[in-house]
């Protein structure tokens, strides 16, 4: 987080609380969330508005912080156009398979290239007793 984007939100919350931050707290926060995200940062101080009646301290702000957990606050995705896989990274297929003399029809799937997913493969998976041959392919792969 830069300086000015903390300076912005420590603003609003002198503003919401109607109370002045010294300048001696002003640099021990900053030096304790310069490296959080900006976004992370704002969602810890409007828990704080809904939690804390008078303006928080320091110890207030990283409690909260570790109270929170990480699930609440989402990455922005970047929005991908592909028409292939209309965004999703994923394209849908048919195959026919023969089972003795009769012709099935299975969906399959397999991974775009446009980058928004990544391919599965069952063999690089870090626990031993999980491990498999199975993986989705490319669509560059199967000539999609």
């Amino acid at each position: 987080m830069k300086i000015e984007e903390f300076t912005e939100i420590k603003n609003e919350i002198e503003n919401f609380y109607k109370k002045k931050i010294s300048e001696e707290e002003k640099k021990r926060w900053y030096e304790e969330f310069k490296q959080m995200d900006t976004k992370r940062f704002k969602y810890i101080i409007a828990q704080a508005y809904r939690t804390l009646k008078f303006i928080p301290k320091l110890a207030d702000i990283i409690e909260i912080n570790a109270n929170l957990g990480y699930s609440p606050v989402k990455k922005e995705e970047e929005t991908i156009k592909c028409n292939k896989c209309r965004g999703t990274g994923y394209i849908l297929y048919q195959k026919e398979i023969k089972n003795g003399e009769e012709k099935m029809k299975n969906s399959y799937m397999a991974i775009c290239s446009c980058g928004k997913q990544k391919q599965y493969k069952g063999w690089e998976i870090s626990d031993e007793r999980h491990r498999t041959n199975y993986y989705i392919p490319l669509a560059v792969e199967l000539g999609l």
